[in-house]
């Protein structure tokens, strides 16, 4: 502390009450710096607003991205434009965060000044969203071997956290639910929600009003598809669906598996109502020994967010033999054409889905986005390409209402179908009797593609060397920013014509879509590189270590 001269103005002190009034000054002062930088410096929230506005820090003006697709419509769009059409050549590496896991196929959670990013196997780490340190980190690599959490078809994907109520929640492989203290990353308890010999879990969880939402994965291994809710304080289990019959009745009578719920769903905050995207049924490419539609896979549900029953339902694809699931979190939107509210869905199949969010009644015609061709086996040893396959378009699609347009990335790769005599199913075994999923010699492309929310209509479309599976974001600033799979580019593209206004390359693979956000009034742009670990021949790069990487204006 400076000392003061013994005299001011003509009056003397002594020291002692000159040291007490400069401590008594500095303590005030000291409060008073505090004090404001608690008021401007406040803790974020994960409120029902913080989930519809992504405003999660009360007095701030910054963007958080609290979902794992943005906000709880699922619509993957900031309203940030610090970042926009005139300036975006400017973008450079803000930060880097490297990991020695193997792959990632994640989508970034942000609260405030701290992302959440995971890796295979349902790995978190908290980072600081301004610098990318490290603040701690959860190992979830699990110890036991489950059939379906360690299949060679399901990799150890894991698609991102749900945050709310001061936790982390993540749904890692061999059907493990987590809690972990958000600011610490301590373990506050694990459940196990299915058998760990059918089930595995890679889709991410949703928080919202104290409940979390957890979906299934294994169908092809004979798991039973739900979506289930807990509570957020104690984990206990709130409701469970499930979207076939079971075991044992209807079409499951020979104990196969189907319809379960890859991503997280998307809720209408008005009437809290619960959509999800369901999955395909089981024997996967063999329809023989399950007659009849197999309802409800391939379909998209509405639920009843405090019973779990079934509102209505749209099924796209009768009786699949192509894995043709619904895997994309249904986005939701307004359209005049709806009368209000409209549910899209891009699925595997190629095509585009518009419903109302009140009957699950078609809105419009159904759009294909990619090559369409189902040639017909009749004999024993017919062989054919089908396309697409079942890589065809699992990526998220954003809504901007600024262009009032949806954007839909996808793969066209074929499946390779021989039909053959079909040996005995039994529970646990993927049934790939007859089936080549990553046919030689066949030319893989991907696409970028916009359609007008209102009509359906295709508006725009650029198309790619490789399979683009990850799905984009949009912003304000007028750009979707995308990853272009195996090429390693990341991409800036113009809402309303597509063009490449910016790009990035690296060394990795990109298999998912970026989370825009703010720190401090700056916009920053994280996407996660390394690939999915469920397809690791995509074409380009092969899967890699995870990596994450933010960019700002420079």
């Amino acid at each position: 502390m400076p000392k003061l001269p013994p005299e001011r103005r003509g009056v003397r002190r002594t020291p002692v009450v000159v040291a007490v009034v400069v401590l008594l000054a500095a303590l005030v002062a000291a409060a008073a710096a505090l004090a404001k930088e608690g008021k401007s410096q406040a803790e974020p929230v994960v409120t029902t607003k913080c989930l519809i506005t992504m405003r999660c820090t009360p007095g701030s003006r910054d963007v958080s991205w609290p979902t794992v697709h943005g906000n709880i419509m699922a619509q993957r769009f900031s309203p940030l434009a610090q970042v926009n059409r005139s300036n975006v050549k400017n973008l450079k590496v803000a930060w880097t965060f490297k990991t020695k896991v193997l792959g990632t196929e994640t989508y970034p959670v942000i609260v405030g000044n701290t992302a959440y990013v995971t890796t295979s196997y349902g790995n978190v780490y908290a980072l600081n969203a301004k610098t990318g340190k490290q603040i701690w980190s959860f190992d979830a690599t699990p110890t036991q071997k489950g059939l379906a959490g360690y299949s060679g078809v399901h990799g150890f994907p894991n698609r991102g956290v749900a945050v709310g109520d001061g936790k982390v929640f993540v749904l890692a492989a061999n059907a493990e639910f987590v809690a972990l203290d958000q600011k610490t990353g301590r373990l506050l308890w694990s459940k196990v929600v299915g058998d760990q010999r059918w089930l595995t879990e890679s889709a991410p969880a949703l928080y919202y009003k104290g409940n979390v939402f957890v979906g299934s994965a294994g169908a092809e291994s004979g798991q039973r598809g739900f979506e289930a809710t807990y509570s957020a304080k104690t984990g206990r289990e709130i409701w469970r669906h499930f979207n076939v019959p079971p075991y044992g009745k209807g079409w499951m009578l020979q104990h196969h598996g189907g319809g379960t719920v890859w991503m997280n769903p998307s809720i209408d905050p008005k009437t809290d109502r619960v959509f999800i995207g369901t999955a395909n049924p089981a024997p996967d490419f063999w329809g023989e020994k399950r007659p009849g539609p197999n309802k409800w896979t391939d379909s998209i549900l509405a639920l009843n967010m405090k019973t779990g029953k079934m509102v209505w339902g749209f099924q796209e694809t009768p009786h699949d033999l192509w894995d043709w699931d619904q895997a994309a979190t249904p986005v939701l939107f307004p359209s005049k054409a709806a009368g209000g509210l409209t549910v899209g869905a891009a699925s595997k199949s190629g095509f585009w889905y518009q419903v109302r969010a009140s009957n699950g009644e078609e809105v419009t015609a159904r759009s294909p986005f990619l090559k369409m061709d189902h040639p017909a086996l009749h004999e024993v040893g017919d062989t054919a390409l089908f396309w697409p396959g079942p890589t065809g378009g699992w990526g998220p699609t954003p809504y901007s209402p600024q262009t009032h347009s949806v954007f839909i990335t996808g793969s066209n790769l074929p499946i390779k179908l021989r039909l053959t005599e079909q040996k005995p199913y039994f529970r646990g075994d993927d049934f790939l009797n007859g089936v080549e999923l990553l046919p030689s010699g066949v030319k893989t492309t991907g696409v970028v593609d916009s359609f007008n929310a209102e009509t359906g209509a295709p508006i725009w479309k650029k198309d790619y060397p490789v399979a683009v599976p990850g799905g984009s974001t949009a912003t304000a600033g007028g750009l979707i920013f995308v990853g272009i799979g195996g090429t390693g580019k990341f991409q800036a593209l113009d809402a309303k014509t597509g063009k490449v206004l910016w790009q990035h390359k690296f060394n990795q693979r990109i298999d998912d879509a970026a989370s825009v956000y703010s720190v401090g009034g700056k916009e920053y742009i994280l996407i996660g590189l390394g690939g999915t670990s469920i397809v690791t021949s995509y074409g380009g790069y092969n899967v890699s270590p995870a990596k994450f990487v933010a960019f700002a204006l420079g």
